[in-house]
Protein backbone atom coordinates (compact mmCIF):
# COMPACT_ATOMS: atom_id res chain seq x y z
CA UNK A 1 0.00 0.00 0.00
CA UNK A 2 1.20 3.49 -1.09
CA UNK A 3 1.98 5.96 1.79
CA UNK A 4 0.19 9.33 1.16
CA UNK A 5 2.37 12.33 0.64
CA UNK A 6 2.23 14.87 3.47
CA UNK A 7 0.71 18.27 3.32
CA UNK A 8 3.28 21.08 2.50
CA UNK A 9 3.29 23.64 4.76
CA UNK A 10 6.56 24.56 4.62
CA UNK A 11 6.82 27.26 2.37
CA UNK A 12 8.66 30.08 3.88
CA UNK A 13 11.51 27.09 3.40
CA UNK A 14 11.55 26.22 0.29
CA UNK A 15 9.13 26.32 -2.89
CA UNK A 16 8.38 23.87 -5.57
CA UNK A 17 9.88 24.58 -8.74
CA UNK A 18 6.71 26.13 -11.10
CA UNK A 19 6.38 24.07 -14.17
CA UNK A 20 6.95 27.32 -16.15
CA UNK A 21 10.05 28.08 -14.64
CA UNK A 22 12.01 24.01 -15.39
CA UNK A 23 10.19 24.60 -19.24
CA UNK A 24 12.51 27.61 -19.38
CA UNK A 25 15.66 26.13 -17.58
CA UNK A 26 15.77 22.99 -19.57
CA UNK A 27 17.06 24.64 -22.86
CA UNK A 28 20.25 26.11 -21.01
CA UNK A 29 20.95 22.38 -19.49
CA UNK A 30 21.13 20.69 -22.64
CA UNK A 31 21.90 22.41 -26.08
CA UNK A 32 21.83 25.97 -25.33
CA UNK A 33 24.91 25.35 -22.81
CA UNK A 34 27.20 28.10 -23.57
CA UNK A 35 29.00 30.25 -21.29
CA UNK A 36 28.00 33.43 -20.93
CA UNK A 37 31.54 34.99 -21.23
CA UNK A 38 32.57 32.93 -24.51
CA UNK A 39 32.50 35.11 -27.27
CA UNK A 40 31.09 32.37 -29.74
CA UNK A 41 27.41 31.82 -30.53
CA UNK A 42 26.82 29.35 -27.80
CA UNK A 43 28.08 31.80 -25.27
CA UNK A 44 26.36 35.15 -27.14
CA UNK A 45 23.28 32.79 -26.69
CA UNK A 46 23.63 32.59 -22.72
CA UNK A 47 24.43 35.74 -22.49
CA UNK A 48 21.49 37.01 -24.06
CA UNK A 49 19.14 34.73 -21.54
CA UNK A 50 21.20 35.86 -18.78
CA UNK A 51 20.34 40.16 -19.60
CA UNK A 52 16.96 39.16 -20.41
CA UNK A 53 16.57 37.76 -16.62
CA UNK A 54 18.54 40.59 -15.58
CA UNK A 55 15.83 42.77 -17.18
CA UNK A 56 12.60 41.18 -15.97
CA UNK A 57 13.85 41.13 -12.60
CA UNK A 58 15.04 44.81 -12.74
CA UNK A 59 11.88 45.82 -13.98
CA UNK A 60 9.70 43.76 -11.53
CA UNK A 61 11.65 45.08 -8.67
CA UNK A 62 11.66 49.05 -10.10
CA UNK A 63 15.75 49.22 -10.68
CA UNK A 64 17.43 49.36 -13.68
CA UNK A 65 18.89 46.35 -14.91
CA UNK A 66 23.02 47.11 -14.27
CA UNK A 67 21.74 47.47 -10.48
CA UNK A 68 20.68 43.42 -10.29
CA UNK A 69 23.91 41.59 -9.50
CA UNK A 70 23.53 37.01 -9.77
CA UNK A 71 24.60 35.63 -6.76
CA UNK A 72 24.13 31.63 -5.36
CA UNK A 73 21.21 32.61 -2.72
CA UNK A 74 20.14 35.09 -0.24
CA UNK A 75 23.13 34.22 2.28
CA UNK A 76 25.45 35.00 -0.26
CA UNK A 77 23.61 38.35 -0.77
CA UNK A 78 23.02 39.32 2.75
CA UNK A 79 27.22 38.77 3.34
CA UNK A 80 28.18 40.85 0.41
CA UNK A 81 26.09 43.45 1.47
CA UNK A 82 26.89 44.05 5.02
CA UNK A 83 30.55 42.75 4.92
CA UNK A 84 31.30 44.29 1.78
CA UNK A 85 29.81 47.66 2.63
CA UNK A 86 32.22 47.52 6.50
CA UNK A 87 35.25 45.78 4.99
CA UNK A 88 36.07 48.67 2.09
CA UNK A 89 36.93 50.89 4.66
CA UNK A 90 38.57 49.81 7.88
CA UNK A 91 36.73 50.63 10.56
CA UNK A 92 32.53 51.78 10.63
CA UNK A 93 29.43 51.05 12.30
CA UNK A 94 26.85 48.19 11.59
CA UNK A 95 23.15 48.39 12.76
CA UNK A 96 21.40 45.31 12.57
CA UNK A 97 17.88 44.07 14.35
CA UNK A 98 18.37 40.71 16.76
CA UNK A 99 15.52 38.72 14.51
CA UNK A 100 17.76 38.96 11.14
CA UNK A 101 18.72 35.57 8.82
CA UNK A 102 21.43 34.00 10.44
CA UNK A 103 23.53 34.61 7.45
CA UNK A 104 23.48 38.39 8.25
CA UNK A 105 23.88 38.38 12.15
CA UNK A 106 26.89 35.50 11.11
CA UNK A 107 27.78 37.90 9.09
CA UNK A 108 27.95 41.08 11.86
CA UNK A 109 29.57 38.39 13.93
CA UNK A 110 32.69 38.17 12.01
CA UNK A 111 32.75 41.98 11.71
CA UNK A 112 32.66 42.39 15.48
CA UNK A 113 35.81 40.15 15.43
CA UNK A 114 37.48 42.46 13.09
CA UNK A 115 37.17 45.24 15.10
CA UNK A 116 33.92 46.62 13.59
CA UNK A 117 31.29 48.25 15.84
CA UNK A 118 28.23 46.23 15.73
CA UNK A 119 24.37 47.13 17.16
CA UNK A 120 21.75 44.99 17.49
CA UNK A 121 18.58 46.08 17.99
CA UNK A 122 15.74 44.05 19.67
CA UNK A 123 12.50 44.25 18.12
CA UNK A 124 8.81 44.83 19.94
CA UNK A 125 7.25 41.63 21.40
CA UNK A 126 5.52 40.89 17.95
CA UNK A 127 8.93 40.91 16.19
CA UNK A 128 8.55 44.53 14.51
CA UNK A 129 11.31 46.40 14.18
CA UNK A 130 10.63 50.28 14.53
CA UNK A 131 12.31 53.00 13.35
CA UNK A 132 12.47 54.46 16.30
CA UNK A 133 14.78 51.88 17.55
CA UNK A 134 16.79 51.92 14.68
CA UNK A 135 17.69 56.14 14.94
CA UNK A 136 18.33 55.47 19.01
CA UNK A 137 20.69 53.09 17.73
CA UNK A 138 22.66 55.57 14.76
CA UNK A 139 26.13 57.36 15.37
CA UNK A 140 28.29 59.27 13.46
CA UNK A 141 29.63 55.98 12.25
CA UNK A 142 27.18 54.13 11.07
CA UNK A 143 28.47 53.15 7.83
CA UNK A 144 25.25 50.57 7.02
CA UNK A 145 21.54 49.53 8.41
CA UNK A 146 20.37 46.35 7.92
CA UNK A 147 16.36 45.69 8.46
CA UNK A 148 14.78 42.36 6.98
CA UNK A 149 11.23 43.55 5.24
CA UNK A 150 9.36 40.49 6.31
CA UNK A 151 10.70 37.71 8.87
CA UNK A 152 10.96 34.80 7.76
CA UNK A 153 9.35 32.91 11.05
CA UNK A 154 6.86 34.69 12.28
CA UNK A 155 5.89 37.05 9.59
CA UNK A 156 6.22 40.36 10.74
CA UNK A 157 6.69 43.35 8.33
CA UNK A 158 8.87 46.01 8.83
CA UNK A 159 8.88 49.67 7.69
CA UNK A 160 11.27 49.46 5.59
CA UNK A 161 10.54 52.03 3.58
CA UNK A 162 10.36 54.55 6.69
CA UNK A 163 14.14 53.40 7.64
CA UNK A 164 15.28 53.66 4.65
CA UNK A 165 14.38 57.29 4.03
CA UNK A 166 15.66 57.79 8.25
CA UNK A 167 18.98 56.54 6.87
CA UNK A 168 19.30 58.18 3.65
CA UNK A 169 18.87 61.90 5.56
CA UNK A 170 21.29 60.62 7.81
CA UNK A 171 24.14 59.62 4.95
CA UNK A 172 23.45 56.28 5.95
CA UNK A 173 23.46 53.24 3.44
CA UNK A 174 20.53 50.86 4.16
CA UNK A 175 19.81 47.18 3.23
CA UNK A 176 17.13 45.40 3.38
CA UNK A 177 16.69 41.10 2.92
CA UNK A 178 13.55 41.06 0.97
CA UNK A 179 13.67 36.78 0.47
CA UNK A 180 10.82 36.24 2.26
CA UNK A 181 8.87 39.55 0.82
CA UNK A 182 9.73 39.37 -3.03
CA UNK A 183 6.51 37.68 -4.56
CA UNK A 184 4.31 38.51 -1.57
CA UNK A 185 4.93 42.15 -1.06
CA UNK A 186 5.02 45.12 -3.62
CA UNK A 187 8.30 46.01 -3.30
CA UNK A 188 9.89 48.88 -4.95
CA UNK A 189 13.14 48.49 -4.39
CA UNK A 190 14.89 51.65 -6.05
CA UNK A 191 14.08 53.36 -2.34
CA UNK A 192 17.04 51.23 -0.48
CA UNK A 193 20.77 51.05 -1.42
CA UNK A 194 20.64 47.23 -1.13
CA UNK A 195 18.22 44.31 -1.35
CA UNK A 196 18.42 40.54 -1.30
CA UNK A 197 16.02 38.57 -2.87
CA UNK A 198 16.64 34.65 -3.91
CA UNK A 199 15.10 32.09 -5.88
CA UNK A 200 14.01 29.14 -4.00
CA UNK A 201 11.15 31.07 -2.15
CA UNK A 202 9.45 31.81 -5.29
CA UNK A 203 9.46 29.06 -7.40
CA UNK A 204 12.30 29.05 -9.02
CA UNK A 205 15.77 26.84 -8.64
CA UNK A 206 17.71 26.62 -5.27
CA UNK A 207 21.22 28.22 -5.79
CA UNK A 208 20.44 31.34 -7.00
CA UNK A 209 19.50 34.80 -5.84
CA UNK A 210 20.08 38.78 -6.65
CA UNK A 211 21.68 41.31 -4.30
CA UNK A 212 20.25 44.72 -5.99
CA UNK A 213 23.06 47.21 -5.58
CA UNK A 214 22.49 51.04 -6.48
CA UNK A 215 24.06 52.29 -9.02
CA UNK A 216 27.61 54.25 -7.89
CA UNK A 217 27.99 52.04 -4.56
CA UNK A 218 31.07 49.83 -4.33
CA UNK A 219 31.01 47.06 -2.02
CA UNK A 220 34.32 44.33 -0.97
CA UNK A 221 34.45 41.63 -3.33
CA UNK A 222 33.35 38.16 -0.97
CA UNK A 223 34.57 35.88 -4.23
CA UNK A 224 37.52 37.22 -6.65
CA UNK A 225 38.68 35.45 -9.64
CA UNK A 226 37.02 37.45 -12.42
CA UNK A 227 35.18 40.75 -14.04
CA UNK A 228 31.52 38.89 -13.68
CA UNK A 229 28.86 40.64 -11.57
CA UNK A 230 30.43 43.70 -11.82
CA UNK A 231 33.45 42.71 -10.70
CA UNK A 232 31.91 41.44 -7.23
CA UNK A 233 31.60 37.51 -7.92
CA UNK A 234 33.94 35.53 -9.40
CA UNK A 235 33.09 32.93 -11.72
CA UNK A 236 30.84 31.72 -14.43
CA UNK A 237 27.53 32.64 -13.43
CA UNK A 238 24.62 29.91 -13.54
CA UNK A 239 22.57 30.40 -16.03
CA UNK A 240 19.61 27.91 -16.32
CA UNK A 241 18.75 29.07 -12.77
CA UNK A 242 19.34 32.64 -13.47
CA UNK A 243 16.91 31.97 -16.55
CA UNK A 244 14.58 30.13 -14.37
CA UNK A 245 14.35 32.85 -11.97
CA UNK A 246 13.70 35.49 -14.53
CA UNK A 247 10.59 33.53 -15.50
CA UNK A 248 9.36 33.08 -11.81
CA UNK A 249 9.68 36.76 -11.30
CA UNK A 250 7.50 36.99 -13.98
CA UNK A 251 4.61 35.31 -12.84
CA UNK A 252 4.79 37.12 -9.54
CA UNK A 253 3.50 39.84 -11.45
CA UNK A 254 0.03 38.38 -10.81
CA UNK A 255 -0.12 38.56 -7.03
CA UNK A 256 -1.42 35.51 -4.90
CA UNK A 257 -0.75 36.76 -1.71
CA UNK A 258 -4.87 37.80 -1.41
CA UNK A 259 -5.54 34.49 -1.56
CA UNK A 260 -2.50 32.80 0.69
CA UNK A 261 -3.39 35.03 3.14
CA UNK A 262 -6.79 33.96 2.86
CA UNK A 263 -5.75 30.25 3.57
CA UNK A 264 -3.60 31.13 6.45
CA UNK A 265 -6.30 33.29 8.39
CA UNK A 266 -8.83 30.12 7.55
CA UNK A 267 -5.79 27.89 9.31
CA UNK A 268 -5.42 30.46 12.47
CA UNK A 269 -9.40 30.11 12.81
CA UNK A 270 -9.46 26.48 12.61
CA UNK A 271 -6.48 25.99 14.77
CA UNK A 272 -8.07 29.27 17.69
CA UNK A 273 -11.84 27.24 17.18
CA UNK A 274 -10.24 23.63 18.04
CA UNK A 275 -7.77 24.89 20.83
CA UNK A 276 -8.49 28.01 22.33
CA UNK A 277 -5.39 28.82 23.89
CA UNK A 278 -3.15 29.19 20.91
CA UNK A 279 -1.09 32.08 20.51
CA UNK A 280 -0.54 33.73 17.23
CA UNK A 281 2.90 34.87 16.99
CA UNK A 282 3.30 38.54 15.81
CA UNK A 283 -0.60 38.74 15.15
CA UNK A 284 -0.39 42.76 16.38
CA UNK A 285 1.13 43.75 13.14
CA UNK A 286 1.44 43.96 9.77
CA UNK A 287 2.37 40.20 9.03
CA UNK A 288 3.41 38.27 5.15
CA UNK A 289 0.66 36.73 3.83
CA UNK A 290 2.14 33.13 3.77
CA UNK A 291 3.76 32.80 7.44
CA UNK A 292 1.86 31.85 10.87
CA UNK A 293 3.98 31.12 13.58
CA UNK A 294 1.50 29.32 16.34
CA UNK A 295 2.55 28.34 19.67
CA UNK A 296 0.23 25.71 22.05
CA UNK A 297 0.52 26.51 25.28
CA UNK A 298 -0.31 23.22 26.60
CA UNK A 299 2.54 21.23 24.79
CA UNK A 300 6.26 20.65 26.85
CA UNK A 301 9.87 20.71 26.16
CA UNK A 302 10.02 17.74 23.83
CA UNK A 303 7.24 18.38 21.60
CA UNK A 304 8.71 18.15 17.95
CA UNK A 305 7.25 19.14 14.35
CA UNK A 306 8.01 15.36 13.36
CA UNK A 307 5.36 13.91 15.78
CA UNK A 308 2.69 15.69 13.46
CA UNK A 309 1.43 12.78 11.27
CA UNK A 310 0.88 13.86 7.50
CA UNK A 311 2.33 17.75 7.65
CA UNK A 312 5.40 18.51 6.42
CA UNK A 313 5.95 22.27 8.37
CA UNK A 314 8.50 23.26 10.89
CA UNK A 315 9.86 24.64 14.23
CA UNK A 316 10.97 27.72 12.60
CA UNK A 317 13.71 28.78 10.46
CA UNK A 318 15.09 25.56 8.32
CA UNK A 319 18.39 27.82 8.83
CA UNK A 320 18.43 27.11 12.22
CA UNK A 321 17.01 23.81 12.69
CA UNK A 322 18.45 22.18 15.40
CA UNK A 323 19.20 24.97 16.96
CA UNK A 324 16.27 26.76 18.62
CA UNK A 325 14.78 30.10 17.31
CA UNK A 326 16.91 33.31 18.04
CA UNK A 327 13.52 35.23 16.38
CA UNK A 328 11.26 33.68 19.37
CA UNK A 329 14.00 34.31 22.04
CA UNK A 330 14.36 38.12 20.35
CA UNK A 331 10.43 38.49 21.33
CA UNK A 332 10.66 37.39 25.18
CA UNK A 333 9.51 33.67 24.36
CA UNK A 334 11.43 31.48 26.79
CA UNK A 335 12.69 27.90 26.24
CA UNK A 336 9.65 25.60 26.71
CA UNK A 337 7.17 28.29 24.50
CA UNK A 338 10.09 27.99 21.72
CA UNK A 339 10.01 24.24 21.73
CA UNK A 340 6.27 24.33 21.42
CA UNK A 341 5.61 26.56 18.69
CA UNK A 342 4.95 25.96 15.10
CA UNK A 343 5.85 27.93 11.50
CA UNK A 344 3.38 26.79 9.27
CA UNK A 345 3.94 28.70 5.79
CA UNK A 346 1.60 28.29 3.03
CA UNK A 347 1.94 28.56 -0.78
CA UNK A 348 0.19 28.29 -4.56
CA UNK A 349 -0.73 24.82 -4.20
CA UNK A 350 -1.97 24.68 -0.55
CA UNK A 351 -5.95 24.11 -1.02
CA UNK A 352 -8.67 24.69 1.54
CA UNK A 353 -8.94 20.66 1.49
CA UNK A 354 -5.31 19.76 2.18
CA UNK A 355 -5.49 22.63 5.11
CA UNK A 356 -8.46 21.45 6.67
CA UNK A 357 -6.50 17.58 6.42
CA UNK A 358 -3.30 19.11 7.76
CA UNK A 359 -5.18 21.11 10.96
CA UNK A 360 -6.71 18.03 11.90
CA UNK A 361 -3.91 16.22 12.49
CA UNK A 362 -1.55 19.21 13.88
CA UNK A 363 -4.82 19.26 16.27
CA UNK A 364 -5.02 15.36 17.08
CA UNK A 365 -1.23 15.48 17.90
CA UNK A 366 -1.69 18.28 20.02
CA UNK A 367 -4.10 16.48 22.25
CA UNK A 368 -2.23 13.54 22.30
CA UNK A 369 0.59 15.18 23.52
CA UNK A 370 -0.49 17.40 25.69
CA UNK A 371 -0.18 16.31 29.79
CA UNK A 372 -3.41 15.15 31.22
CA UNK A 373 -5.19 16.99 33.73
Amino acid sequence: MKCEEPIYLDYAATTPVAPQVVTAMLPFLTTAFGNPSSTHSYGRTAKLAVEKARTSIASHLNVKPSEVIFTSGGSESNTLAIKGMLQKQKQGHLVLSAVEHPSSLDAAKQLEKQGYAVTIVAPTSDGEVTESAIAQALTEETVLVSVMTGNNEIGTVNAVSEIATLCNARGIKFHTDAAQGVGHLPIDASHFDLLTMTGHKLYAPKGVGVLVIKDGLTLHPMMQGGQTERGLRGGTVNVASIVGLGVAIELCQTSHAHSIATVRDNCETLLLEAIPDVVINGQGCARLPHISSVQFPSLGIDFSPEMIHGVACSAGSACQSGVGSHVLQAIGKNEVEIASTLRLSFGRQTSEDDLKKAVNNIVSCVNQCSPRV
